[in-house]
Parts: C-alpha cells; structure tokens; sequence
C-alpha cells in the first residue's frame, strides 16, 4: 500500500445507478474522479417498492437480490470496460426505501467523500427517479454532490477520461453573503487540485420597478455590475495564488447566466455552495438543479463548511485501493 502522490481528489465515491444510459455516464465520471485519487467507488441501486412488489409475485427475494446483484455487476462491467479502472476499486450496494433518503443515509454511513449521479434516468416501474432524486440529494447533502447532467443534444458530450477528465476552466458562482469567501477558497481548492483555470462569476439580478417609476434602473445596474467586477478583482487577487483566477460580473437571472456563462466559455465544471437560502435567496439546491437542467456542464456542489483541507488530509494518509 503507497500513499497518494497528491493532496487532491475523493477517497470514496458513491454511485446511485438505475441502469439507465445516463446513470452509465455518471459512473463514467464516478470511476474518473476515484481514480484520480487512488480511491474507490460504491456503486448503490435503490429498489423502488413497486418494482419490489411486482418481482415478489413471480420470484423469491433470495432469487430476486440474486438476479439484482449479476446486472448490477454487468453493468458497472460494461459501463467502465476499457476504462482502466480496476474491479478491485468496485464495491456493490443495494438498498430500498425512498430514493434520496436512502442515497443520503449510504453516504453518511460509508463516510463517502463524494456523491456522484445523474440527473436523468428511467422511467416507468423501473425508474430511480433521477430528475427529482437529484433535486431530493441536493436539498439535503451532507456530502458533496457530482451531478451529472443530461445530454443536450446541441453540444457535444464525450465519455470522461481517467486522466483528463477535468478540461481547462473551472466556474464559480460567488454571492455576497457572509461566506462568499469561503465558497471562494474552496473553488480555488477545486480548480488547483483539478490543474484547471477559474472562472469567478457573479450575476446581477435586474431592477425590476413598477410602471409608474420614472427613473432609469438600467443606469443603477450598470454601476452594481461594475461594483461586482470590482469585488471580484479583489477576489482573484487575494486567493491566486497557484490558480489562474479570471471574472466576470453579468446582469440578468442567476440559474440563466450562469449556465449561458459555462456554454459560452466551455466550462468542464461549476462548482457551487449548497446553504439554506442558497445564492441570491433561493431554496438550497434549487439554483445547482436549475443549471443542471440546461445541460451545460456537470455541478458540484459542496455542502456549507465544506473544507477541502479534510480531503486533502485523507488523501495523504489512505492507501490506495
């Protein structure tokens, strides 16, 4: 057993699937994010109750969890052939109840490092409900959340490679609440350890005035957008070091722009802050679910007081598996 040769990365990474074509995808990006720690992956199905209900009528639960164990297997095979992860770094879960439920309590009992999903997967009896599943684990994450999102067939996605999965620019949403700072250091985290450039973003929600106001608001929201640009100048400034940190301030919708800002500038990732009144006020999730749902690049989003300083220390003292 040797240790990692580099502070980054998660050391255990849990995988919900559903068998679907996307849940394929996310194991993709599950195996690349492991093994760019030396770390392993929990691959988790959760077993809807009705289709439990409609396999108790023609199997045994013994006979059933069996046939339920090889496809959980074949798939994980066939997902990551020619991938270069090994199985020996595959461990294989199944579990029943509610969906999110059951995701958050695997995680927080396996201690898992990171969550990683799609955002999109079956339907019918069969389904996970990835879509509100997502937007479930989003809400209530104890863990950082990888989410994956679906395909838009506009742009171009490829499968992750191990090596280089990560591209070249890394965007963070900043708000101005009392942590925003925090949110910074830990994007800056994200993007060194990745070997990435940063984006700093922040968006400018528009004055919107009632009829019967006569004053030019476009005028108030170009000096606040210029403010911002000034703000985030400071940012980058004060935590560049060993990142190359740009930013850009813009006026419009928070979910909006920032999913316009991640296709125009080819983001591999967004990395973004969960809290309850998450950035600029929204219900803790909802803003990471919204960008998602234009599928632009993959989220992850970490958990208010997130350090990635306990990673780090994990990473130098775990073997690999």
């Amino acid at each position: 057993m040797r240790p990692s040769r580099t502070p980054r990365g998660f050391r255990l990474v849990l995988c919900p699937v559903d068998f679907s074509a996307h849940a394929r995808r996310a194991l993709r990006y599950a195996a690349a994010l492991a093994h760019d720690s030396g770390g392993r992956i929990v691959v988790l199905f959760v077993q809807d109750p009705l289709l439990l209900a409609a396999a108790a009528r023609i199997h045994t639960e013994q006979a059933f969890a069996s046939t339920v164990d090889k496809e959980l297997r074949r798939f994980v095979a066939t997902s990551l052939a020619h991938s270069g992860f090994a199985p020996k770094s595959i461990d294989y879960r199944v579990g029943r109840g509610a969906p999110a439920a059951t995701i958050d309590a695997t995680a927080r009992a396996l201690r898992c490092d990171l969550i990683v999903m799609g955002t999109h997967g079956l339907s019918g009896v069969k389904r996970l409900f990835f879509g509100s599943t997502t937007r479930a684990v989003l809400r209530r994450a104890s863990r950082p959340v990888f989410a994956v999102p679906k395909l838009d067939r506009t742009r171009r996605h490829h499968a992750p490679r191990l090596d280089t999965w990560a591209g070249t620019r890394v965007i963070a949403p900043v708000d101005w609440n009392a942590g925003h700072e925090a949110d910074v250091r830990a994007a800056v985290d994200v993007a060194r350890r990745f070997h990435t450039t940063l984006l700093l973003l922040h968006v400018v929600p528009l004055t919107i005035p009632p009829p019967w106001f006569r004053a030019h608001p476009e005028r108030y929201d170009r000096v606040r957008t210029r403010h911002a640009s000034e703000r985030l100048a400071r940012l980058a400034s004060k935590f560049g070091q060993g990142v190359r940190i740009s930013y850009r301030a813009v006026l419009g919708d928070p979910a909006d722009e920032i999913a316009a800002v991640a296709a125009d500038g080819r983001a591999s990732l967004i990395v973004m802050t969960l809290r309850p009144g998450e950035l600029w006020g929204a219900t803790r999730g909802a803003i990471a679910y919204h960008v998602l749902c234009e599928g632009v690049s993959p989220v992850l989003a970490l958990p208010l007081g997130w350090r990635a300083a306990r990673v780090r220390k994990k990473a130098g003292t775990a073997g690999r598996g």
